[in-house]
């Protein structure tokens, strides 16, 4: 199924997860009935733990000792998110899991991932089912943009990578 992880005390992670049952799982649930939503995250109200569960094939989870488990027992992670700013941590950690993503336009920002290769962006209902339906219904697909992902995530974000940037900056500085 699709797994969305967030704290729901951040309001943008509230919003998305409101706006992606309300716009999206609709036509996602009708192609694809037997598909299950998966919500993780701690500072859930119980009253919006109640309504969001209360969606056919919505399960909801709460918070999660070990994120690493979200990534490997999903097919595919989503960020619908329609505000907020920065690097998406969620993002990252997903694509250094190997996990397919689709994500919206904001989610995707400052990531330097690309869309069609190591993500899929959708800008509209329509585009996110047809997104998500390519990755449950393509396997070659799914291999395709998790071997990216896991790539360009080693490449970009590994430790590796960023001990060899903080010895630039402290080489730079004139520091041992």
């Amino acid at each position: 199924g699709l797994a969305f992880l967030g704290s729901y005390n951040h309001p943008p992670n509230r919003d998305a997860v409101d706006a992606f049952l309300e716009q999206v799982w609709p036509e996602l649930r009708q192609r694809f009935p037997e598909l299950e939503l998966h919500l993780y995250g701690s500072g859930l109200r119980a009253d919006l733990a109640d309504r969001w569960r209360a969606q056919e094939g919505v399960r909801v989870h709460g918070w999660v000792a070990d994120p690493a488990r979200v990534y490997d027992c999903h097919r595919i992670f989503i960020a619908p998110l329609r505000s907020g700013a920065g690097l998406k941590g969620k993002v990252v950690a997903a694509a250094a899991h190997g996990i397919p993503q689709v994500l919206s336009p904001l989610a995707a920002e400052a990531t330097g991932l690309r869309a069609g290769s190591e993500v899929h962006v959708a800008r509209s209902p329509d585009q996110w089912v047809a997104a998500i339906g390519e990755l449950i219904d393509d396997d070659d697909a799914w291999q395709a943009m998790s071997q990216a992902a896991f790539v360009y995530a080693r490449q970009h974000w590994s430790v590796d990578q960023g001990l060899g940037l903080m010895a630039e900056v402290f080489e730079r500085l004139g520091l041992p």
